[in-house]
């Protein structure tokens, strides 16, 4: 559950929004240089941690920049980020470094075509979504297909579902 919960997290406060510092996550149009792999993982840890780490004040700041909802929304998964234990974290920052650019962009994408459902559909589709990351790839496809998720989800949510499946990492080794 805390990965599930870590990974949009990690999605929503790296992928989407610039107000949470300059970590390189967010590189800017026309960068040259090229981040490595390893100092790519390093500005994400740091840039979740420095929102952990932040004083109420300090963290209001950076928050108040976002939408009333996506900010409730990122001060409630703080909050469980920083009640994971380290390895906790560093397995979820190690699992959000894996991901190649093109599935950040696709999470970003999600994330913010989520934040845009309609209030009471968000907490299901949330839930859909824990449960295909814990799935295989060849899981995941299977389960989109069912009955259940056609009968469950409008098109546009099932679409949503699909793309994120696309770019979410290897289901957790247990």
């Amino acid at each position: 559950m805390h990965i599930s919960i870590a990974v949009w997290l990690l999605s929503a406060a790296l992928f989407v929004s610039p107000a949470f510092g300059q970590a390189g996550v967010i590189v800017k149009k026309g960068a040259k240089a090229a981040r490595t792999k390893a100092a790519v993982q390093r500005a994400r840890k740091q840039q979740v941690d420095r929102l952990s780490a932040m004083s109420p004040q300090d963290r209001d700041r950076a928050l108040a920049q976002l939408p009333p909802a996506r900010r409730r929304e990122m001060e409630r998964r703080l909050e469980q980020y920083r009640n994971m234990t380290p390895e906790e974290r560093k397995r979820i920052v190690d699992q959000a470094a894996a991901l190649t650019p093109a599935q950040r962009r696709a999470m970003r994408d999600g994330v913010e075509r989520m934040n845009r459902l309609p209030e009471e559909r968000r907490p299901l589709v949330r839930q859909e979504v824990a449960r295909l990351r814990r799935m295989t790839p060849e899981e995941r496809k299977e389960r989109l297909a069912s009955a259940q998720v056609k009968e469950k989800f409008k098109g546009d949510e099932q679409k949503l579902l699909a793309d994120l499946s696309e770019s979410l990492p290897p289901p957790p080794s247990q």
